[in-house]
């Protein structure tokens, strides 16, 4: 036998690799169904397999799809007839697009031309809280069929003979924290969305599937588990891995075990990354490095259609930082808790990992406002929100977005602002879903003037195209949050520029997120293990760094 490519992989006599060296230099694992050595086949892995043994192999070409013809309910844009083409039908396809770019439209078109074939029945769709109530409108938007959402009886729509049925939950209702080695079996969302499954040829859903990027997650747990009972699988996300590859594995895993070739995560883990710094039972537990990308990308590209923001024509980002100056007082507040800090640290009275957390009240001093061992709400200043107002003064009746983490600064800026004259809603994990949509279609449709969201309620899957001014009143330390709240106004549909405004408190933890940012990491990866440090060493430099 000689190398060859089959079935879209590179296929290598085990004559070949006669060596662990060579085994790693060139990413290959053993097939059992082909007997023999193999790796994805794609441009860098053929160049890099012919440069090895002097092979003319040439990378394959995609398979030619056939031209699908529709009467489409809403108009496409070119990107999505792509991206439908490239999936329609497959039993596991990963639509990755950029947010805004219409992913909702794909997933739903594709499930009502395979219904018009009598391919499918009914589709359950798995996706964030606050995104039930835009997957109920986008349905009704672009497709048709009856609608169940688990407990959300405002979103139900009668039968419809148009379309699939359709249900819609949300992630955390399929897992239950507080039930950890009963998860499958005692939640009664996991049940609900169980039994749907059951009712005839099914798709399954995930979007933003970096909820299931943790291998060992309850809610990876619940998507495995349900994965089986579904004909097709389908995944919606900006992307797989951003800069962390090994989030790929269980995204890979629910789409099919057969593309990560069935291994288990440490085995994946093995194979991609380089593991060191601090040893645990004398295993690296940190990533240093990784390998074999180009075999991963191959992996991804095999079952996936991406398209990015830059690819396509939406207006242009604009941004601008606002310096915030503290007061003597409030900077007093704030140096007290880093001395505080350190010298418990210094001390031994707390671990490198406890002062981490008690930094989070750095953040919300530069807001002003800080919780107290009792958990009460403190304000120590305004010199943030005074910016702010400052700011809306400003730009005079344009629409504005404002996004903050904590309810005590959500709950003074709304006052202020309402004091001020303005129109304005707050948007916070206390809000009922449907009052939240509520909130969502007042500000698109300019009832009011100014919406207050909460970092973590509202930075995935709504479309806030009226902005035309963000504030960004507490940068989220993760940078994914930053890029998915950063897209709520930038979306298809969006012809004006956006102008984004970061209220920075220069030599605070403010400004650490910002740097964060700017070198593509988030806060937790932004200092680097170094050679020969332990757990609390490391730990504790980067709570310094930090302060």
């Amino acid at each position: 036998m000689n190398i060859c490519i089959k079935d879209g992989k590179i296929l290598i006599p085990a004559e070949f690799v006669r060596d662990k060296p060579t085994k790693d230099e060139l990413g290959v694992h053993w097939f059992r169904q082909y007997k023999c050595w193999a790796l994805y086949a794609n441009e860098l892995t053929v160049r890099k397999i012919n440069k090895k043994f002097g092979s003319r192999l040439v990378a394959p070409a995609p398979p030619a799809r056939p031209t699908i013809t529709f009467d489409y309910k809403t108009e496409p844009k070119e990107w999505q007839l792509e991206a439908l083409t490239a999936g329609l039908g497959l039993p596991a396809f990963a639509y990755l697009l950029d947010p805004g770019l219409g992913k909702s439209w794909i997933a739903i078109t594709e499930a009502q031309i395979l219904w018009s074939r009598g391919m499918l029945h009914q589709v359950l769709v798995v996706c964030p809280l606050n995104a039930v109530g835009t997957w109920a409108e986008q349905i009704m938007e672009h497709g048709y069929g009856e609608i169940t959402a688990w407990k959300r009886p405002d979103l139900m729509k009668s039968a419809d003979d148009r379309g699939p049925r359709w249900a819609i939950i949300h992630k955390d209702a399929l897992v239950s924290p507080t039930k950890k080695d009963e998860i499958r079996k005692t939640t009664e969302g996991f049940k609900w969305a169980q039994n749907f499954l059951n009712g005839g040829y099914t798709m399954m859903v995930i979007d933003e599937s970096t909820d299931i990027a943790g291998h060992d997650s309850w809610r990876t747990a619940a998507a495995m588990a349900l994965r089986n009972a579904a004909n097709y699988r389908r995944i919606l996300n900006g992307t797989f891995i951003g800069d962390k590859p090994l989030e790929a594995y269980s995204q890979l895993y629910y789409l099919d075990p057969q593309i990560v070739y069935e291994w288990s995560y440490y085995a994946f883990q093995s194979h991609f990354a380089i593991m060191g710094g601090y040893e645990v039972r004398g295993h690296g537990t940190q990533v240093l490095g990784y390998r074999n990308l180009d075999e991963l990308s191959a992996m991804i590209d095999s079952v996936s259609y991406k398209k990015r923001k830059s690819e396509v024509d939406l207006p242009p980002k604009t941004y601008l930082v606002k310096d915030v100056v503290l007061s003597e007082k409030t900077k007093k507040v704030y140096n007290n808790i880093v001395l505080d800090i350190r010298t418990e640290l210094d001390n031994g009275v707390i671990t490198a990992d406890q002062a981490m957390t008690k930094a989070v009240k750095l953040r919300q001093v530069t807001g002003g406002s800080v919780f107290d061992d009792e958990h009460n709400a403190v304000k120590v200043g305004s010199e943030k929100i005074n910016e702010c107002m400052h700011m809306l003064r400003q730009i005079g009746n344009a629409s504005v977005l404002i996004w903050c983490q904590f309810r005590p600064d959500i709950a003074r800026l709304g006052e202020a602002i309402q004091a001020a004259g303005y129109t304005v809603a707050e948007y916070h994990g206390d809000v009922k879903p449907s009052d939240r949509d509520m909130m969502k279609d007042q500000f698109n449709n300019k009832e009011i003037q100014v919406l207050i969201i909460q970092n973590d309620s509202g930075y995935r899957a709504i479309t806030l195209n009226a902005a035309e001014w963000v504030f960004i009143f507490s940068n989220p330390e993760r940078l994914l949050v930053r890029t998915q709240l950063e897209d709520r106004p930038h979306r298809i549909g969006q012809s004006k520029n956006v102008t984004y405004v970061d209220f920075i408190v220069r030599g605070s933890y403010d400004e650490v997120i910002k740097e964060s940012h700017a070198f593509k990491k988030d806060v937790a990866d932004y200092v680097m293990w170094k050679e020969g440090e332990t757990k609390n060493q490391y730990v504790k430099r980067r709570v310094l760094r930090l302060l």
